[in-house]
């Protein structure tokens, strides 16, 4: 008996294993899971992210961002809060106004054209309130940049905003 019981527990931990693995190099699609975007089910909040003392994400609504770089002193962008399934995929796609010498982050692609450049982000899953994170690098310019966010991939919420 005890043997077969070893045996059960050593198929559950290797299809746990293939399942993990599926997962993490996109052979399970978790976008036929989630709910079609509904606006009433999300508060979505754009601005410069900071925490409060008890380390829970807080929001400094603002339209211009400060020329600040690194992601240790500042990062700005999304807090989204789900109303009703806490699960749901999320990603955007970022405009800059001119050329950065260095983009860091979870990128999915990049697009150059003559006076500035897009990049989008990788697919992320959000398992109750989540972030999505932007910050400067050195060498960034200044101006008017656009974002756009998709949750369950379609478009959530799109703005612009200043940096300087």
């Amino acid at each position: 008996m005890k043997k077969n019981r070893f045996f059960r527990s050593d198929v559950v931990i290797f299809l746990a294993f293939v399942l993990s693995v599926f997962s993490m190099t996109g052979c399970v699609n978790y976008e036929k899971y989630y709910e079609k975007y509904e606006p009433k089910n999300f508060e979505m909040e754009f601005g410069v992210l900071e925490w409060d003392t008890k380390g829970n994400t807080v929001v400094r609504q603002v339209d211009t961002i400060p020329y600040v770089t690194g992601r240790i002193p500042q990062t700005f962008g999304y807090l989204i809060k789900p109303l009703s399934s806490p699960q749901f995929s999320y990603h955007a796609k970022v405009l800059v106004p001119g050329k950065s010498k260095l983009v860091q982050g979870e990128v999915e692609e990049i697009q150059e054209q003559a006076d500035s450049f897009s990049y989008t982000s990788n697919i992320a899953h959000g398992n109750g309130a989540s972030r999505f994170e932007m910050w400067l690098n050195p060498g960034d310019p200044k101006g008017v940049y656009r974002v756009q966010l998709f949750i369950n991939n379609e478009l959530a919420d799109e703005r612009e905003f200043i940096v300087e």
